[in-house]
């Protein structure tokens, strides 16, 4: 699975104003969006399942524009430092509250719970691989240190893991 950083235009039409780009990720090839979801309205029935069909969306990537806002006051850089600590046995766990979700934050996975709604039938509780967070974490650490501009786009993997991705 693969995450694709890139800018678009967002307010204004001019793409040589960085104030008119948007920094956005989207997962290449994978967790299609259904067309009708964009031609009616959008129920909480077809929320859950988006958010069942469409997790990493939903939560990972979605999250990077809420909870992290192009790493102001270097919260991206705490959250990685955060997960060496779990990773090195040194903290069990890191709750990292966002604006979009509360993350938390385990050796064996993250764990997403919408900030507003809680656990709900449209927003059911998320785990990922903790590899994935951290892949995706610094993918965007990278992608917002280059020259932001229309062509900028950064392409990473995502590590193999034989975990399974689950929505509680």
């Amino acid at each position: 699975m693969k995450v694709r950083y890139f800018c678009e235009l967002f307010y204004c039409d001019d793409p040589k104003n960085p104030a008119c780009l948007k920094l956005k990720a989207t997962l290449v090839d994978s967790e299609p969006v259904k067309k009708e979801w964009y031609t009616q309205k959008f129920t909480s029935e077809m929320a859950r399942e988006n958010a069942l069909t469409r997790p990493y969306h939903t939560y990972l990537l979605s999250a990077l524009d809420t909870d992290f806002i192009e790493n102001r006051f270097g919260i991206c850089d705490m959250v990685l430092a955060k997960i060496e600590s779990i990773e090195r046995g040194e903290v069990d766990e890191y709750m990292y509250e966002g604006q979009g979700f509360m993350h938390i934050i385990r050796l064996d996975g993250v764990t997403f719970e919408h900030m507003i709604f809680g656990e709900c039938y449209s927003w059911p509780i998320w785990t990922c691989p903790l590899s994935h967070y951290k892949a995706t974490l610094k993918g965007f650490i990278d992608f917002i240190k280059m020259s932001k501009n229309i062509n900028s786009e950064l392409i990473i993997e995502l590590p193999e893991v034989n975990e399974k991705v689950s929505a509680d």
